[in-house]
């Protein structure tokens, strides 16, 4: 097991084991494309077995808790799956989605296994999202994918990426 020493408030050395949280990007498969998007597509999704076996060795190095992500977290079909077998053995999990393609089905799965919930969200109305995101009608489709999570109980977090376009309207 590899040793990660921080310096607490203290001024003292604390050791962990491990790290604490692990963002896990299970997908480079995306439904948008984002002008600042640094992931390289297409690329094929991971085998379900090989992403189960690495949730299986980060639980077994105590890492307390897996963010899934990507690309488009739910562009995977593997994402429950995952989630499912992350808090069958213990960890704390979230997921972070660009929102789009979220479902009321959806949403309510993740109220149920993930434990945290954020949304990426780009600019305050449709002209400055979707040309971050160069997809007409995503400005919308986030829109009612935050509803969706809300309706189930969710509370997301927003990631927000500043650019030229956006930063300005950051409080809007």
């Amino acid at each position: 097991m590899r040793r990660f020493t921080l310096r607490n408030d203290g001024g003292s050395y604390v050791t962990l084991q491990s790290p604490l949280k692990v963002f896990f990007d299970i997908t480079a498969a995306c439904n948008l494309d984002c002008t600042f998007c640094y992931k390289e597509q297409p690329r094929p999704n991971p085998d379900p077995a090989t992403l189960t076996t690495i949730i299986k060795e980060l639980s077994e190095a105590e890492v307390l808790e897996v963010v899934l992500s990507g690309g488009e977290t739910l562009m995977s079909p593997a994402w429950l799956d995952i989630l499912k077998v992350a808090r069958g053995l213990g960890l704390r999990t979230g997921i972070i989605s660009n929102g789009t393609l979220l479902s009321k089905d959806s949403a309510h799965q993740i109220s149920t296994w993930a434990n945290a919930c954020t949304i990426s969200f780009h600019g305050p109305n449709a002209s400055v999202y979707e040309t971050l995101t160069r997809r007409k009608g995503s400005f919308q489709e986030v829109i009612r994918g935050l509803r969706f999570l809300n309706d189930a109980g969710v509370s997301p977090g927003i990631l927000f990426t500043p650019t030229p376009l956006n930063l300005e309207l950051l409080y809007e």
